[in-house]
């Protein structure tokens, strides 16, 4: 909104100072209407100049690399969700309903003016063409075409490339004196191209039909290209009393179109005149005069386009601050990866280094591994993890665009060996679980890494059987949530992961703990946000020393249900956290934090959390953020 007005009083002061500039008597005519030009023209290259100036050009370079640590105690599937993005929903605002309204009318106008053009272009080529003698007459260096038409009573002229010229049907009768002062003035419209200028005046009129001032110029203009044409008459030597004389007897002629026509009854008394006058002046603009007149215009009309508004409102400084058009690109769901069986038996740690294409929609397309080490080993666990990661895409002037470049570091570590847990040893049974469970749940584990779920799910429809323990039950169940995930199916890998918690008593403590924080995380992926509160709570009942994450996940949770307040709460204890162990704090951890502060306008918390954004993740674009904020408090 404050660039429309801001270019709305651009065009006005353009305008304004044109206008001004041409009530000056001492300028000829033909100056005058060069000024009017030029000021009408410029609208559509100050507009161009002032969004080139917000768009600047920049290379691209590959995005930061953002780090996912994975641990993990036991074979079991976990997901981490991180920083919430925008909502998706958008309103329509204000804003949006007026340039829609606005556009409907210039093209309602743009397709009138085009009617007209087309109607006249028709009308004027079937008119009758009578000999050109006495255009040759003139000499003339265009080609210029005679014709006559009982529909007009004033001379008229229409086209730049291929001019006609429109008598009336009497046109045979009329005195010769007349008749030459006539062409002379038809063929002044010619040479000077002010066929032209009108249409193009005309047309840019219907594109900024909402500034008054472009319609008084345009109206001005086809004034002042009257009279330079008539200084032309003057020129050559026509006697002022006679062709003034001349001009009122025709006075009554209609302008069929947007012909140029050479007697209009509105404009004519102040044309007598300026004709009759004996101390204006009557040159034409020579080469020397439109160049420098050009080169003044353009000196002063891109400095003045180049001009951007500084002083913002709130809900534009939301916008640009919160939501700017670069470094928004915003996490919202990361998928752990499943660790690869044999990686785990061998106790094999590592990483690797996926580039992917952010779209529009925030999916990821086009995942490829750039590094990795061991070298092949968690390759396609990270791909097949990455392609189900979400983003808030980055969003430019109010539209989402594909970034490429992308890049997260996937880690594989293992944690320590649990006593307690089905994790002994590579080489060793489960606590309470049979040799032949354990072997047909390996099976199973080879057909889901084959990506065979199908079979891997009747595999363990073979196993659960009567009899067996409780530990045994829940192993079954956590294996068969990992199919459901692996398939996307996520509802029903929460009721597999539910069937597991059921088995509590009897599975081993690390299982219960870690298909708890799964079973959060994937009610947050099948947006059942109290649900995945509730786990969490859970979950910090049982876990051993948890660190900032799940804090930050309940942030996220939170802010998915609009209460932000609760989510500000807990991103500032899972940071609080994280400084007191002296963790990396995520740069999305700040970012959030921002925008909620941003949400509930708490503008000092603002500042100070982009001071911290500044200082840790230096960038131009947290400068202008900070800046933005600090001068809009300067100002309240």
């Amino acid at each position: 909104m404050i660039t429309l007005m801001l270019f709305a009083l651009k065009s006005c002061a353009v305008l304004g100072a044109a206008l001004l500039l041409t009530r000056r008597s001492w300028l000829p005519a033909s100056m005058r209407h060069l000024i009017l030009v030029l000021a009408i023209a410029s609208l559509p290259l100050m507009l161009l100049v002032g969004e080139l100036g917000q768009n600047a050009i920049s290379i691209a370079t590959p995005s930061v690399v953002q780090d996912w640590e994975m641990q993990i105690e036991l074979p079991s599937i976990d997901w981490v969700a991180t920083d919430a993005g925008t909502p998706s929903i958008t309103n329509v605002s204000f804003g949006t309903v007026t340039a829609i309204l606005y556009g409907l009318i210039a093209t309602g106008l743009l397709v009138y003016w085009i009617m007209r053009v087309v109607g006249t272009a028709t009308w004027v080529t079937r008119t009758q063409l009578l000999p050109e003698e006495t255009v040759a007459a003139l000499n003339s260096s265009r080609r210029i075409n005679l014709r006559q038409s009982d529909q007009v009573d004033s001379p008229v002229t229409w086209g730049t490339f291929r001019p006609d010229v429109v008598v009336p049907s009497d046109w045979s009768d009329w005195p010769e004196a007349k008749r030459h002062a006539v062409l002379i003035h038809e063929m002044a419209h010619v040479q000077r191209l002010d066929g032209f200028t009108s249409l193009l005046s005309g047309f840019i009129c219907c594109l900024f039909w909402l500034n008054p001032l472009v319609w008084v110029a345009h109206r001005r203009m086809l004034i002042e290209a009257e009279c330079a044409c008539d200084d032309v008459v003057v020129n050559a030597g026509v006697a002022p009393t006679f062709y003034a004389s001349q001009l009122l007897e025709i006075a009554r002629a209609r302008k069929p179109g947007l012909a140029m026509a050479m007697a209009a009854a509105p404009t004519l008394p102040n044309r007598i005149r300026a004709i009759l006058a004996s101390d204006i002046r009557r040159t034409a603009v020579n080469t020397k005069q439109l160049a420098l007149v050009v080169t003044l215009a353009l000196a002063t009309v891109l400095p003045i386009g180049s001009i951007s508004a500084v002083d913002v409102d709130k809900a534009d400084l939301k916008s640009s601050v919160a939501f700017s058009s670069d470094g928004d690109l915003m996490p919202i769901v990361k998928v752990a990866p499943i660790y690869p069986v044999e990686a785990q038996k061998q106790r094999i740690e590592g990483y690797a280094v996926i580039e992917f294409v952010v779209t529009e929609l925030g999916s990821v397309a086009d995942p490829v591994v750039v590094e990795s080490n061991p070298s092949g080993v968690f390759d396609q666990a990270a791909l097949a993890a990455v392609v189900k990661f979400k983003y808030k895409p980055r969003v430019v002037h109010g539209q989402p665009v594909e970034v490429s470049g992308v890049r997260n570091r996937i880690a594989f570590a293992l944690g320590p060996v649990d006593e307690s847990s089905t994790a002994e040893s590579s080489a060793s049974t489960p606590k309470n679980m049979s040799e032949s469970t354990f072997d047909a749940l390996g099976v199973a584990q080879e057909l889901l890494d084959a990506k065979n779920y199908q079979a891997a799910l009747e595999q363990l429809d073979r196993i659960e059987e009567p009899g067996l323990n409780g530990n045994e039950v829940g192993q079954i169940h956590n294996m068969r949530g990992f199919v459901y995930f692996s398939m996307e199916d996520y509802a029903r890998a929460i009721n597999e992961y539910e069937a597991v918690i059921a088995q509590a008593e009897y599975i081993p403590k690390g299982l219960e703990v870690t298909t708890l924080y799964t079973l959060a995380q994937l009610s947050f992926v099948d947006e059942q946000y109290t649900e995945a509160l509730r786990y969490m709570e859970i979950w910090l009942t049982k876990a051993n020393n948890p660190g900032p994450t799940p804090h930050i996940f309940m942030g996220q949770v939170y802010y998915q249900m609009n209460n932000y307040v609760a989510a500000i709460d807990r991103l500032e204890v899972g940071i609080r956290v994280a400084k007191d162990r002296d963790f990396k704090i995520n740069e999305n951890w700040w970012a959030l934090l921002n925008y909620l502060y941003f949400e509930l306008e708490n503008w000092d918390k603002v500042v100070e959390i982009l001071g911290v954004l500044q200082e840790a993740y230096p960038s131009d674009d947290y400068a202008r953020r900070l800046n933005a904020v600090r001068g809009m408090l300067e100002d309240q």
